[in-house]
């Protein structure tokens, strides 16, 4: 987690980027029961206050015990930090046994994604 205050639109941008990342979509399953919409974790780290989408619709945000729901389809992130032009994201994609960390670099007003990993349990 971070402690810093960090500026909401980059956060978004970051999220959005992390859940967009092409590395990920394979995990999704969109076509089975319960993953759309995708799901996150509200917590200290992402607000359920984010205009973000997946699949065509809203991203739904679930506090902590409604993701521990057996069958819930769920990213939870655990840290977004942003130091000048560059940031990390660390996230877990629960059901499917990932977690990832991606790197991003903002140029010009816009981040791009530097570098990611995503590990499978």
């Amino acid at each position: 987690m971070t402690n810093t205050i960090l500026d909401r639109d980059d956060v978004r941008q970051l999220v959005q980027m992390a859940i967009d990342l092409e590395s990920l979509q394979k995990y999704y399953h969109s076509t089975l029961p319960g993953r759309k919409p995708l799901c996150i974790v509200k917590n200290d780290v992402v607000s359920g206050d984010l205009a973000l989408k997946k699949f065509g619709e809203p991203v739904r945000f679930l506090s902590a015990a409604e993701a521990k729901k057996p069958g819930a389809a769920c990213i939870q992130f655990s840290k977004i930090e942003i130091q000048g032009d560059a940031a990390t994201v660390e996230f877990a994609y629960m059901i499917e046994g990932l977690r990832g960390t991606a790197t991003f670099r903002k140029a010009g007003g816009t981040w791009r994604t530097e570098h990611h990993h995503i590990t499978e349990k």
